[in-house]
């Protein structure tokens, strides 16, 4: 915007400036030949006052009042009589005026008082040619031609166009200061209320707009950005905290009865059975649902900072919510015994994305089986695996799982939501989730690769 806006203002200068300024150049030029058509009309009548003066006896003399005047003033000066052969010829260039002389001459001896004054921009070529026919003493008709050099003049003409337009580049360039100046400080507040819109639009936190830069209309609409910045803030927050808080409510309830449904198996007669396996696998879709309105209620909050957690902490918490769980199934969870390592990551994207890791676990291993979550510490990262004895994937199945929307072929349901978000979760925490072939090829091996905070490159 502010580049259009430059673009258009010194279009409009130099609009005005071509206006007014060509013909200012053209009246200057004009004014030059004016200045020196008067001089040469002096000239004119300094050489002929004397000749007239002569008698017809001092003719003879007309020869050297000529050269005279044309060492004194520096022009060609020729003299034709009415047979057209000049009589006399004076000045350095009176040779290579030759030509214009006679054709002034002519015109002369046909009644025309001649001034030619050539191109606006003279060429030094060509003289500005004075030319008058007289009646002297003698009693003949003579032209009187006068031929001004133009080289002076053409300098002048051009020391009068360059200062111009110099000028006019000096216009020019105070105008474009003025303009970018003024944009800055009208259509800066319009490009900071743009970018924290565009924020606005992705879902990020945005800054405070300064309200005390630019004119008053922009100021205003400034803060009525920043309301809305706010208001649209804390209606992120409030549903980001609904669906974490109603997902939280909802999960243990459902999970208990998830149980008692199952310890209801036997109880139910041969024409319930049907009805039982749907109720089943509607609170089984349920709870998947839940789970990902919890991973979606992290994703809305993308943008938050990544700060330093404790990362033993994290596991075993997450590792005894599914104990519960997996103990339900016949699997029991062996959790790591690391303690006092310190990750870098956003507020509860480790969390969530256990969560998922550890229901898919759950999920794909067979009862009477182990899951090993493990912690692997180093330098710069620090690896936590959750491994099962699943069915496990192809290498071509896990580099899809992490797409959104991917499902197994297999009889679980779910969304195929809960790897492409914990993956987003991960990522945006500067790490990585891998997902690798088990031990000997058996079951899934789900490694997170988080930053410790010594590497984190500010």
């Amino acid at each position: 915007m502010r580049k259009r806006y430059l673009i258009a203002n010194l279009s409009l200068v130099t609009l005005i400036i071509a206006v007014l300024g060509i013909p200012f150049a053209i009246l200057t030029a004009q004014y030059e030949w004016s200045e020196m058509k008067n001089v040469g009309q002096l000239d004119r009548a300094y050489l002929i006052a004397p000749i007239l003066r002569l008698s017809k006896s001092e003719m003879p003399q007309m020869p050297t009042i000529v050269r005279d005047f044309s060492s004194n003033h520096g022009a060609a000066v020729s003299v034709f009589d009415d047979s057209g052969h000049v009589v006399v010829k004076s000045g350095p260039d009176a040779d290579r005026f030759s030509e214009e002389t006679k054709w002034a001459a002519r015109r002369a001896f046909d009644g025309e008082n001649v001034i030619e004054r050539g191109s606006l921009l003279p060429d030094p070529a060509k003289p500005l040619v004075i030319a008058q026919e007289w009646q002297l003493a003698d009693g003949h008709h003579y032209a009187f031609v006068i031929g001004v050099p133009t080289a002076e003049l053409r300098r002048t003409i051009e020391q009068r166009w360059t200062v111009l337009g110099l000028a006019t580049v000096f216009a020019l360039a105070c105008t474009a200061a003025m303009v970018w100046a003024l944009s800055v400080w009208a259509l800066g507040p319009i490009r900071h209320a743009e970018t924290a819109v565009r924020a606005l639009v992705r879902g990020q936190d945005v800054e405070r707009i300064s309200v005390h830069q630019g004119p008053v209309e922009l100021r205003t609409l400034n803060a009525h950005v920043n309301r809305l910045a706010d208001t649209v803030h804390a209606l992120i927050e409030r549903q980001r905290f609904f669906l974490a808080d109603a997902s939280h409510q909802l999960r243990n309830p459902l999970v208990a009865l998830s149980l008692r449904l199952e310890n209801l198996a036997p109880h139910i007669d041969e024409a319930g059975q049907d009805s039982y396996r749907k109720t089943l696998v509607d609170i089984d879709r349920l709870r998947a649902t839940l789970s990902e309105i919890m991973d979606i209620s992290m994703v809305v909050s993308e943008e938050q900072k990544i700060i330093e957690i404790d990362l033993a902490s994290v596991v075993e918490d997450r590792t005894s919510s599914w104990i519960v769980v997996a103990w339900e199934r016949h699997i029991r969870i062996r959790k790591p015994n690391e303690t006092g390592l310190v990750v870098l990551t956003r507020p509860g994207a480790l969390e969530q994305a256990l969560d998922v890791l550890l229901d898919n676990a759950i999920k794909f291993s067979p009862s009477h089986s182990e899951i090993v979550v493990t912690i692997d510490p180093g330098d710069i990262f620090v690896d936590i695996h959750v491994i099962d004895l699943g069915p496990g994937m192809t290498r071509e199945d896990r580099e899809k799982a992490q797409t959104r929307g991917w499902r197994p072929e297999s009889t679980y349901g779910g969304s195929g939501l809960g790897l492409s978000i914990a993956t987003m979760l991960v990522t945006s925490s500067g790490g990585q989730l891998d997902l690798l072939p088990g031990k000997d090829g058996v079951g899934l091996d789900a490694r997170i690769r988080l930053v410790v905070p010594a590497q984190v490159v500010r």
